[in-house]
């Protein structure tokens, strides 16, 4: 049975950085550029497949306003993170992990779900996130959720062969 709770801090910290917070994957969705205002993804096939470790900062995960842990079998298998932007009114999801081994089992929703009841409570209109091209079984993660591509920055990152990817989701 999946448990959600919040985050305790910095009681959960080792068990965060326990998480296989990887992915591989042998498709990615290449950036297509179609005319000077519109870009596609494409899905491509990669061989080998890519596979991709985040090193992600525990401390700045915890340090959002909005912060959940899932559990299973009394085990931490994900987290998700929401700030908070008032002068748009926007929540951003700004972290969404879920360990490997529990990957396909519901955790990820379970995690969504409580970002939008916590961007619902801060009185957001949208639930705003940011992935990259490469990270496909994300971006078909997001969109089985209900979400919608709102645009692309192909300078956010250091490495240029990623583009940054948004979605949004309305909270109502």
């Amino acid at each position: 049975m999946l448990r959600l709770r919040p985050l305790t801090w910095p009681q959960d910290r080792d068990a965060l950085a326990r998480l296989d917070v990887s992915f591989a994957t042998a498709v990615v969705d290449a950036v297509e550029r179609r005319g000077p205002l519109e870009l596609a993804l494409v899905e491509r096939r990669v061989d080998p497949p890519l596979t991709k470790r985040y090193a992600v900062d525990w401390d700045a995960v915890a340090a959002a306003p909005h912060v959940t842990v899932a559990e299973r079998d009394g085990m931490v298998v994900g987290v998700a993170a929401v700030t908070w932007q008032a002068w748009n009114r926007r929540a951003e999801l700004s972290h969404l992990y879920v360990d490997a081994a529990a990957r396909g089992r519901g955790v990820g929703a379970g995690l969504l779900r409580a970002a939008e009841a916590a961007a619902r409570s801060m009185g957001a209109r949208r639930l705003w996130v940011e992935t990259q091209q490469v990270n496909a079984p994300a971006i078909r993660f997001y969109l089985r959720e209900g979400f919608t591509c709102c645009g692309w920055d192909a300078a956010l990152y250091e490495d240029e062969r990623e583009v940054a990817v948004f979605f949004v989701a309305p909270t109502t």
